[in-house]
């Protein structure tokens, strides 16, 4: 709503029980349980997609072959089989449609600010990411086969694109490792290590755990390179060291990127912008998530390097 030269139009729900009252709060001017409405609307430009991780593709599905604009909520998929579905209709298409998959980290200003700090380097990144996610029990959703599947593929996208962000570059080969045991009141597919390494020669690790206590720190950026070492934390200070003296940048609170995703995606379909993260890296994207889990279940490294 408070984005200029926006208009709320639809709202869509697959249950009518509260959708008049959620639409008008939210400021729509209609709404409706008939989501091939919304797609069937020339006067709809855009859409933004907020369902359970299950119905993800095929709102990315609806989206290309109805040629309208889709912000959407990571994942992009849930599964390879989705994920090769739908790079084989974009591939069969003179034209995309704007598509973007909410990973708001690579927008915030902390990771532009970071940016400017990596553009004359020489040399390629060490990069450590920390995650302490918190703990969610085995049934919640999120770790529903039908519905979220995992946490990997989830939440964990976020991550690998703000370190392909940083990198400037894909991921071409993981190798991940989580803990093991029976400990019912531990999931251990989301008490995992991840290294990674990236086309243009740089390395990261991402630990991503719910063991944790969820009154700490969330998250953790360190990045060397250069005789430099630049360090983050939480989206609220980071520092560069290495340069004679700290140069710090801090935001009033928690800049996770949320608006400057939603103004960049407005601006996309306003032909004002030119999109940031193109299909394919974000195809590449959930390909690393899905080799993450093949890892896993090999015990052992999985290249993503076209032969």
């Amino acid at each position: 709503q408070k984005l200029p030269g926006v208009c709320l139009h639809t709202l869509a729900t697959s249950s009518g029980a509260n959708v008049e009252h959620s639409g008008r709060k939210f400021g729509f001017l209609n709404q409706t349980t008939d989501t091939e409405q919304v797609w069937n609307t020339p006067d709809i430009q855009a859409v933004i997609g907020l369902t359970p991780h299950s119905h993800h593709a095929s709102l990315v599905r609806s989206a290309l072959e109805n040629q309208k604009s889709l912000f959407l909520e990571k994942p992009l998929c849930t599964t390879e089989e989705e994920l090769n579905e739908l790079r084989e209709i974009a591939a069969k298409m003179e034209s995309l449609p704007i598509l973007m998959v909410g990973h708001n980290r690579r927008f915030s200003p902390h990771t532009k600010k970071i940016q400017t700090w990596l553009q004359s380097r020489n040399t390629p990144l060490v990069i450590q990411m920390r995650v302490n996610s918190g703990f969610v029990p085995a049934t919640h959703w999120v770790h529903s086969g039908d519905e979220g599947r995992s946490r990997i593929v989830g939440e964990m996208s976020h991550f690998i694109d703000l370190l392909q962000s940083l990198t400037g570059s894909l991921v071409t080969r993981v190798h991940a490792e989580r803990i093991s045991g029976d400990n019912q009141n531990t999931v251990n597919n989301d008490n995992i290590v991840i290294a990674m390494k990236f086309a243009d020669g740089s390395v990261g690790n991402l630990t991503y755990s719910a063991s944790g206590d969820k009154a700490y720190s969330r998250e953790a950026l360190e990045i060397f390179f250069d005789g430099k070492t630049i360090i983050s934390q939480d989206f609220r200070v980071s520092e560069l060291h290495g340069t004679g003296k700290t140069v710090a940048f801090k935001t009033r609170g928690q800049e996770m990127g949320y608006v400057e995703e939603l103004k960049h995606f407005t601006n996309c379909v306003a032909g004002k912008k030119t999109l940031l993260v193109s299909p394919e890296e974000m195809f590449a994207t959930m390909e690393t998530i899905f080799a993450i889990e093949r890892s896993l279940a090999i015990a052992n490294a999985v290249s993503l390097e076209k032969s």
